[in-house]
């Protein structure tokens, strides 16, 4: 495969040329417009001030020296952007194909800086520019930054490349009833780009049958423009053809019957990693986060009075006010890993992924962690998403963990990974300390000595403290804990107390500790070792469940000695007891990451799903992901892993995800949230109610949200149809606030249920669904098991008469279908906190037929204003819960 060849533009100021020998050497055809040379260009210094004596300037003002900045081509699909200084701190800023605006920083190779980017296609569009930070007078710094340039990537193309694609036959044919079909024949695979009139561009991998690939739209106008081009899979490249375009009803129509489009899923192409180039990361490992403003001040054009605020992942090294010292430090680009087979994969982690190695220095490291929290602490509906990771090692930090941030060690056991110091969820938001908005974060696979003796994890709803070994005390409660929501401890051992307070609803698996204090609210333990064993119910709310009936613990990311990234899926147990690593060995299966799809914001729908169809898994870094169509999970064992609340949004109405009748589907990690067109089902599990009984799909710590930020619309948030099903911490929410007070509201985010499950056997593990306006759960299959429940009824109805399930006053949070006879809830409780003006009931909490084998235990509503009430528990049985006894409580039912 020949060098790639670019074009480039100047789209800003020009720069004189640089020496560009090095780029002539590689045999690398360049065709240069108005005088701009392939290297980028220089970055220049400003001159010295001519407003002072000579010698003064001289000493004050003195320019930095200039430093040549360029790109060059590495090997097929991919391109080096260096920086030809490696003591200045650069980073290259870029887009391709007026996608997402993207920075990576540059990191040292050798007596330059240098930066890879991959898999880039034939035809690619690339906007960059640089920005390098340098040492300046005064002990400040200077940043720099060069015009936006343009270059248009081509590889040269072979001739046996040649002579395939000129066997390919492709266009459109116009069909009856508004119809087009596209075909393109001869090529192993083809995407389709198309638009009509001005609507959005879309583009969908093609069905293929033989040698044929078709896809077929309908719904054209007459007089409508059809605008197409095709990427074929032809030779080691894709190539692109040119745009061509039709005028629906000007042409003759394809006679019927017409060109059948195939059935087929469609053929992805084959996925390659690029092997480990010429450029060798030696120095990966820590990375800050974008920060608005910032730090590396003092003089400049681009950056009077402290800081570039528009030059993405800038960070004050030393936390200065006055920009002293200031260091750009960035995401690393790649991050040499095993594949499985002896070679070494580049993986990508993207730009919100931070790797920190024990050897970093730990005072900036700690004021970067401490620069990330503070943007996030009060970020509660932002689209910022990070992942902070650690190597194998000891580190002496203290984390603070913000909105939309998760923390992992990268070792197979949590005491591979040990933070002396502090990792921990302080419960500061954007309304204060309020532990109950304290959400969407978590902490896993590590462990930590305390300072003090006590780690502090605030508990809320989506923030997990899981497989962690706390040295020491871990306190649940923090500063406040008048506002405490429900919370989750898993697969985890604390040495010494669990520092307990109040709390709606509480799980604690397989996990130990030293002791356990008396905790409020509904308390469920289960497979843990040494639980509570007084008070008993309902003196204290507390559910003890000795052994896990059926559990997998949740996939993570690993490294091993030799750099190799691997994803351990560990295995299926039964009755179980205590972590899954007490032992020291974990049991379970590692994949290699070159078997996962690493996606990046601004993946599209069409490529996950392609490489879904594939067989391989994925691995979502930190980021929200748009969609417009659903992904489909097709492979029995797939895995689907996200790091830092990797979201997904469904933009168009479509479910976000649907799986297919397969055995065990691992999906963990991912928040789930409605978009601006009402979806049916946000995700949906198998589509009949087969069982898989051997091989269990399982959801871990996966989200659901409707609304918050942005108006927003889900008939359902969880439909389980298959059998089998275990979920592990699964929280459903529909926002009862949000960015912006018209954003929520009755009428404003819409969501009538929040899980309906119609598979047997089915098993949930701290369940939390909350504010839907119908049935928050509806549980239709048999055999069900659920091990802590904590419902919350709608706040926002405004009035009795908008919330009745027909003559019922409200409808119950928890309602088993009466053709079940075979059920079980064990510790399950609904409060109310209803807004409305009028007096507001409910009545009753949970809903179930009398049969024998469908059985509650340790049931409690509560009320918590003044007007609202929950007449009854679970039928027309169990006490008021109202302003005269906010709390109501019921052993067993029946």
């Amino acid at each position: 495969m020949g060098d790639l060849e670019l074009r480039l533009m100047n789209l800003g100021s020009m720069l004189p040329p640089t020496d560009w020998t090095s780029t002539t050497r590689r045999g690398l055809a360049l065709v240069l417009f108005a005088g701009l040379s392939a290297t980028a260009g220089l970055l220049w210094a400003a001159p010295a001030s001519t407003a002072r004596p000579a010698a003064a300037a001289a000493k004050k003002s003195a320019p930095a020296a200039p430093l040549q900045a360029g790109i060059e081509p590495a090997a097929a699909g991919q391109l080096r952007f260096y920086v030809a200084d490696a003591s200045a701190s650069a980073s290259l800023t870029y887009r391709i194909n007026n996608g997402p605006t993207l920075t990576r920083k540059l990191d040292a190779d050798g007596a330059r800086q240098t930066v890879l980017l991959s898999d880039l296609k034939d035809g690619a569009r690339l906007q960059y520019s640089f920005s390098v930070t340098q040492p300046g007078p005064n002990n400040k710094t200077i940043t720099r930054r060069t015009a936006r340039q343009t270059a248009i990537v081509t590889t040269p193309i072979t001739a046996a490349d040649a002579a395939a694609l000129a066997k390919v036959e492709s266009g459109a044919r116009q069909l009856a009833n508004g119809s087009v079909a596209f075909f393109a024949n001869g090529a192993p695979w083809a995407d389709v780009d198309y638009r009509v009139n001005a609507s959005a561009p879309h583009k969908v991998r093609m069905r293929r049958d033989g040698k044929t690939n078709t896809w077929q739209i309908s719904g054209v106008p007459t007089g409508a423009t059809v605008q197409y081009t095709f990427t074929l899979g032809v030779g080691g490249v894709p190539r692109g053809t040119a745009t061509q375009q039709l005028v629906y009803g000007t042409e003759d129509l394809t006679p019927t019957p017409a060109p059948v489009v195939a059935a087929a899923a469609p053929v992805a192409p084959p996925v390659t990693y690029a092997q480990t180039p010429s450029y060798v990361r030696t120095n990966p490992t820590f990375v800050a986060p974008p920060v608005a403003g910032g730090g590396g001040g003092g003089g400049g054009s681009d950056n009077a009075g402290g800081g570039n605020a528009s030059a993405p992942n800038s960070v004050d090294g030393n936390n200065n006010a006055n920009g002293n010292n200031g260091a750009t430090a960035s995401s690393p680009a790649s991050i040499n890993s095993g594949g499985g087979d002896g070679t070494t994969t580049v993986v990508d982690l993207g730009a919100n992924v931070i790797v920190v190695d024990p050897s970093a220095n730990t005072t900036t490291l700690q004021a970067q962690l401490d620069a990330l929290y503070a943007q996030q602490k009060t970020n509660e509906f932002g689209t910022q998403r990070y992942a902070i990771l650690f190597k194998q090692g000891s580190y002496a930090l203290n984390v603070n963990v913000g909105y939309y941030t998760t923390v992992h060690g990268l070792g197979m056991t949590p005491d591979e990974v040990t933070i002396n110091g502090s990792v921990q969820q302080k419960a500061d938001t954007s309304t204060g300390l309020d532990p109950a908005r304290s959400t969407w974060r978590g902490a896993e696979n590590l462990a930590v000595a305390p300072t003090g003796g006590i780690a502090r994890w605030v508990a809320a709803p989506a923030a997990p403290w899981r497989r962690v070994h706390v040295k020491g005390s871990l306190d649940l409660c923090g500063a406040s804990c008048a506002n405490s929501g429900s919370g989750y401890v898993g697969d985890s051992r604390i040495d010494n107390q669990m520092i307990a307070g109040p709390g709606q609803q509480w799980l604690s698996r397989n996990s130990l500790w030293g002791s356990w204090p008396n905790m409020s609210g509904n308390v469920v333990f289960v497979g843990n070792v040494s639980p509570p064993t007084a008070p008993i119910w309902p003196a204290a709310l507390y559910t003890t469940v000795t052994r896990t009936p059926v559990m997998r613990e949740k996939p993570f990311l690993t490294i091993d000695t030799s750099g190799n990234y691997n994803v351990f899926v560990p295995p299926l147990t039964t009755n179980s007891t205590g972590t899954s690593w007490a032992s020291g060995t974990p049991q379970g299966t590692a994949i290699p990451i070159a078997n996962f799809f690493i996606a990046l914001p601004g993946v599209t729908a069409a490529q996950l799903n392609g490489a879904l169809a594939q067989g391989l898994h994925l691995l979502f870094t930190p980021g929200v992901y748009h969609l417009n169509q659903t992904l489909h999970v097709i492979k029995a064992d797939t895995v689907i892993l996200g790091m830092g609340l990797a979201t997904l949004m469904p933009d168009t109405g479509l479910d976000a995800m649907d799986v297919d009748d397969v055995d065990g589907v691992k999906i963990a990690g991912l928040l789930f949230d409605a978009g601006p067109g009402n979806s049916p089902v946000l995700l949906k599990l198998g589509s009949t109610s087969l069982g898989h009984a051997a091989d269990p799909s399982s959801l871990h710590d996966v989200y659901f949200r409707v609304g918050g930020t942005a108006n927003a619309a889900a008939t359902t948030s969880l439909t389980i149809n298959s059998g089998n099903v275990i979920g592990d911490n699964v929280w459903l929410w529909r926002a009862d606030h949000g960015i912006a007070d018209n954003i929520t509201g009755w009428a404003a985010n819409t969501a009538a249920n929040g899980l309906i499950v119609n598979g047997a056997d089915v098993s949930l593990y701290g369940l939390n669904v909350a504010n839907y306006q119908q049935y928050p759960v509806q549980w239709n299959g048999v055999r069900g098991h659920v091990y802590g429940y904590r419902g919350e009824s709608p706040t926002d109805m405004p009035d009795q008469a908008s919330w009745q399930d027909g003559d019922q006053n409200g409808y119950a949070d928890y309602t088993v279908a009466s053709s079940v006879l075979t059920h079980e809830l064990w510790g399950g409780s609904v409060y109310c906190a209803f807004a409305a003006d009028a007096p507001i009931k409910q009545a009753m909490a949970f809903k179930t037929p009398n049969n024998a084998g469908v059985t509650f235990k340790h049931l409690s509503t509560q009320c918590q204003n003044t007007k609202g009430e929950i007449s009854h528990i679970i039928n027309s049985t169990g006490d008021s819960a109202n302003t005269a006894k906010p709390l109501a409580t019921l052993t067993q039912f029946p």
